[in-house]
């Protein structure tokens, strides 16, 4: 369970120990055990090890058939689906054991993000959304099984910071219910973790790779460095990362490398990326995501106040309280329209009085609604 209320509030999650528990569902008792693995041969201590959350269950249930663990299963799995309704689950690569193991953990559930609070042009939004909708239909599964074409997609993300290439990638994932396995390469010390952390994707997913440009890739022929290891990607505090740029390559689309997934990369400045790292094949698609001009906040500003004015009901509704509402949520638009149907809801049907709809007419001719426009821009964009 995590508590995302305050965020300043530390997120507490309840895992159960390595012994056995009851647990009562559907009138039935099922017992349920998580197994540990051994590690270097011993037995872990349940208290001085505590589990992970990855560990394998073991779920009993007395009985002729497996109904009842039938539907506890498929109970967990609709329990999981709504959450994916509303959230996005970020995965990053854990440190690893002392058995030196590279694997995923899951660090939070981001709330979902509407694609519309992402600055792109409309039209390449839409291309996108349907470039990818069009590579998760089975169909298309199909299609590259049968003309032996590996079935994945890769697209790149370039442009100034703050352009929102991380946002557009996690509300992709948000669109396709797709969980996000983000990774920074400089971080990854060798070329077999990071072939395990790519075997371990599951079939479907975003492969986000932040920030590619960060670093000088080394190329295939860079020379053994002084300690003899291969010539790899400069790591943190001007240490070198043993993964070289052929590794990374390998894993993109290598023999061992899994298909199904997604892979976004993102860069500040594609000029710095290796040609071999954004040919045709590993990467698909190319977007530029530009810094926001005058011209499209305004057709985003307009976009709200069309959506607010089409949000407001029948309901008798002064413009004076219209005002009073908007001047609430001055710092933020987006909140202003996102939160109107609860206001409306909570205000009073009189029926005798003129519509709402007609104060906003009147008003907007007056001036005082019709300058919604202009007190956006002043007060909601940062």
């Amino acid at each position: 369970m995590r508590d995302d209320h305050k965020a300043s509030d530390c997120q507490i999650e309840y895992t159960s120990t390595f012994r056995i528990k009851l647990v009562r569902h559907d009138g039935r008792l099922l017992i349920i055990r998580r197994i540990s693995a051994k590690p270097f041969g011993r037995t872990p201590d349940k208290y001085a090890s505590p589990p992970d959350g990855k560990e394998p269950l073991v779920i009993l249930c007395l009985g002729w058939c497996l109904s009842p663990i039938d539907k506890f299963l498929r109970h967990c799995c609709e329990f999981k689906d709504k959450q994916r309704k509303s959230f996005v689950t970020v995965h990053i690569r854990q440190n690893c054991d002392l058995g030196g193991r590279a694997d995923w953990d899951t660090t939070l559930s981001k709330a979902k993000r509407s694609l519309n609070t992402v600055y792109l042009k409309d039209d390449t939004k839409k291309q996108l959304v349907s470039d990818i909708e069009d590579y998760l239909r089975a169909s298309t599964r199909k299609y590259y099984h049968d003309r032996g074409i590996p079935y994945r997609r890769g697209y790149l993300l370039h442009g100034p910071p703050g352009t929102g290439k991380t946002s557009l990638s996690l509300a992709l994932a948000g669109e396709f219910n797709l969980d996000v396995y983000m990774l920074h390469i400089p971080n990854v010390r060798h070329n077999n973790e990071l072939t395990t952390l790519f075997t371990k994707l599951p079939p479907s997913c975003i492969v986000l790779l932040e920030d590619v440009d960060a670093r000088r890739h080394a190329s295939h022929s860079d020379s053994e460095n002084e300690s003899g290891s291969e010539g790899g990607i400069p790591g943190a505090f001007g240490r070198r990362s043993a993964c070289s740029l052929s590794g990374l390559l390998n894993s993109l689309d290598g023999v061992a490398s899994p298909e199904g997934r997604i892979i976004i990369m993102t860069t500040n400045n594609i000029e710095k990326l290796d040609e071999a790292l954004i040919r045709d094949g590993r990467v698909d698609k190319k977007q530029t995501c530009q810094l926001v001009d005058d011209k499209s906040t305004h057709i985003d500003l307009e976009n709200l106040a069309r959506d607010f004015a089409s949000l407001i009901t029948t309901k008798s509704l002064s413009a004076a309280k219209v005002q009073g509402y908007l001047l609430c949520h001055k710092d933020n638009p987006q909140a202003a329209v996102a939160n109107l149907p609860h206001f409306m809801d909570n205000q009073p049907a009189t029926g005798s009085k003129p519509s709402c709809l007609s104060h906003v007419a009147q008003e907007k001719e007056n001036g005082i609604f019709g300058n919604l426009l202009e007190w956006l821009p002043r007060h909601g964009q940062n």
